[in-house]
């Protein structure tokens, strides 16, 4: 419901002449490779809310993260949305299912409208093996994901709500960057917040409401600007053996 399916054969929309490859994980590869990803390229526009792929579905091809913002999440067994990874553009959203040929582990929900490439999993697989430097940068990907996940996990096992949050909102201005008015520049609800801060909604609430009052941030319903960095940086850098 709401996708639009767009075969793409134009010179002018493909991955060679694509003005953001020199972003992705594609920069580097030549002409001839590049032709080769194009080929059974498809486009898919989601709307914001929508789910761009479910858990335990199999993978349809290589999905990159054209425009907007997605947010991958896993569900407890209580139905609590878990988010596991944020992605921006040229991100790709879920390599490890496809490369292991498993099911997705996890759901991706377009945060705002987005558009996504759906590159063909064959010719993926061929550059992949035909091209070392190309599995080599893959891998270091893979590595810096998982040092990404290990920290965040240790960092919410060792902090308390406070600094929990304050990484949260400082990891998010310097992935998304900020918009012209200096908001963050993502649109997240505080249930998104809380789960990225692995706490509860109320507590994020009450903590975002004293930061306010402490003048380190600005919140206008789901746009926060950070007002005071050095002070939240204070904050977040805090432990439990150090309150």
């Amino acid at each position: 419901m709401g996708k639009q399916f767009c075969k793409i054969n134009s010179d002018n929309h493909s991955c060679v002449n694509c003005s953001k490859r020199t972003l992705s994980l594609f920069e580097g590869l030549n002409e001839t490779e590049l032709d080769l990803l194009n080929q059974n390229r498809v486009v898919v526009n989601f709307k914001k809310g929508e789910t761009i792929y479910k858990e335990n579905c199999k993978p349809s091809g290589l999905y990159c993260l054209n425009e907007g913002k997605v947010k991958l999440v896993k569900y407890s067994h209580k139905n609590r949305e878990i988010i596991i990874s944020l992605k921006r553009p040229v991100d790709f959203l879920d390599m490890e299912a496809l490369i292991l040929g498993s099911n997705y582990t996890h759901s991706a929900i377009a945060l705002e409208d987005s558009s996504v490439c759906i590159i063909d999993e064959e010719h993926f697989n061929k550059v992949l093996m035909n091209n070392t430097h190309f599995a080599k940068k893959l891998l270091h990907e893979f590595a810096s994901e998982l040092m990404k996940h290990e920290k965040h996990f240790i960092n919410i096992t060792q902090k308390q709500i406070h600094a929990r949050v304050a990484e949260t909102l400082i990891n998010l201005s310097e992935f998304y960057g900020v918009d012209p008015d200096g908001f963050i520049d993502v649109s997240l609800k505080r249930q998104d917040i809380a789960s990225l801060s692995g706490m509860t909604p109320a507590n994020v609430i009450r903590t975002i409401t004293l930061f306010e009052k402490q003048n380190l941030i600005e919140s206008n319903k789901k746009r926060i600007k950070i007002l005071d960095k050095p002070r939240l940086q204070q904050i977040a850098e805090e432990t439990d053996e150090l309150s």
